[in-house]
């Protein structure tokens, strides 16, 4: 038997999986201290891959993101899997001007 806010909670949880827009495949934390360095050339981050489903509508929109209680049920549905990094704000600075040199780098140093 549930007391009223375990009650709520469940509720609340139930409505978020309605609303839920993408579910993750993948997380690679870079920042955890057992990680090897040596396989990134000391680079630190966290990325986490997210699968998205969405559909194509007419103008303005051009997509609608779908939920993914509907995926299976919608019509010419198409998924996309996309990477969120979270980095040292330092390390975005130098990225954003070095990053071809950068992959270069790693790709040489780690291969």
């Amino acid at each position: 038997h549930l007391n009223g806010w375990e009650e709520e909670e469940e509720e609340e949880e139930q409505a978020g999986d309605q609303q839920k827009l993408f579910n993750i495949t993948s997380i690679k934390n870079r920042f955890d201290p057992n990680y090897d360095v040596k396989e990134s050339a000391g680079y630190r981050d966290l990325c986490v891959c997210v699968e998205m489903g969405w559909r194509a509508t007419s103008f303005p929109r051009g997509l609608e993101l779908v939920p993914v209680r509907k995926w299976k049920e919608t019509n010419g549905l198409m998924r996309h899997i996309c990477e969120i990094q979270v980095i040292m704000e330092e390390m975005f600075e130098v990225k954003k001007f070095l990053h071809k040199e950068y992959i270069r780098f790693r790709n040489n140093v780690c291969q």
